[in-house]
């Protein structure tokens, strides 16, 4: 083969291996250059004066889902923060009506009830289903983003209402702030 084939050929495979990695850094984007950390509210959270949650680390993509959670804690609760990002607002929706579908699998001996925490917002409190503590859970949609608080303590000491809804309200305008809703 002559010298200035074997370049063109040479030149041609390399501008096609970069139209390849042009193409794929392109408008094509998956959840995974994504980071949905500042979604999150910032701890601590305060509960009472007794009660202050300090967060953990921020876990992305739990599960494999585009999205960021955290743990917070207290010196006896735990709450567990996460915010899915979902195609589009009517993705969002279905994983409510799945989550509140599914409520029987993480709590027990309550029924949910709407609260005006974005759209779709529910809280259900009662105990886990070995009984073994309390739990209280908020869900709700923001356009494409479906969020779930879930807070566990003593058995008979689940938490108030009171402090879920204005949780969820914050949480709610901090992802409306974002260019993610």
């Amino acid at each position: 083969m002559k010298p200035c084939v074997r370049a063109a050929l040479g030149v041609a495979a390399a501008a096609a291996m970069l139209g390849a990695a042009i193409i794929g850094c392109g408008g094509n984007h998956d959840h995974t250059s994504h980071d949905y950390t500042d979604l999150l509210l910032p701890g601590p959270i305060r509960l009472d004066p007794a009660h202050e949650f300090t967060s953990g680390p921020v876990v992305h993509d739990r599960s494999g889902k585009p999205g960021v959670s955290t743990t917070f804690t207290s010196w006896d609760r735990t709450l567990v923060a996460a915010i899915e990002v979902l195609p589009d607002a009517p993705a969002a929706a279905d994983a409510l009506n799945q989550a509140k579908a599914d409520l029987a699998k993480t709590v027990t001996g309550a029924s949910a009830e709407p609260v005006p925490v974005g759209s779709g917002g529910t809280v259900v409190s009662g105990t886990s289903p070995d009984s073994s503590k309390s739990v209280s859970l908020l869900l709700f949609t923001e356009g494409k983003t479906f969020t779930t608080y879930e807070i566990t303590s003593d058995p008979g000491d689940p938490v108030s209402t009171d402090f879920l809804v204005p949780l969820g309200q914050k949480q709610d305008a901090r992802i409306n702030a974002s260019n993610v809703s």
